[in-house]
């Protein structure tokens, strides 16, 4: 009998005191991973350089991508040719928000 399996996106962040080796890629986990969906987000103490990857369903690495040299752009592209899905843009949000907080319906 096979066995489904699930995969799902998995982006690990190296410690804080780490990431600050790593501008670029840490700008993209504050600004940028929270517009994509069901990306899990898992900071690793013994990681020494954030990475995506591509997790079966008992937690094992497919396949993993170092993101610590690349730029911004360049985690959104490896995030997005993983399979990562975007929510909004990041403009969209903003101005999303704003109607809410003004009584405006944001879905019509």
């Amino acid at each position: 009998m096979n066995k489904r399996i699930d995969r799902r996106l998995e982006a690990k962040q190296c410690p804080p005191f780490v990431m600050h080796n790593f501008p670029e890629a840490r700008e993209f986990f504050e600004k940028d991973l929270p517009f994509y969906e069901n990306v899990f987000i898992n900071v690793e103490f013994q990681q020494d350089e954030p990475s995506l990857c591509i997790m079966d369903n008992e937690g094992r690495v497919m396949h993993e991508v170092k993101i610590g040299k690349a730029s911004r752009r360049e985690c959104n592209r490896i995030l997005l040719s993983l399979g990562g899905k975007k929510i909004k843009e990041h403009g969209d949000f903003y101005k999303d928000m704003l109607d809410i907080r003004f009584g405006k319906p944001f879905f019509i």
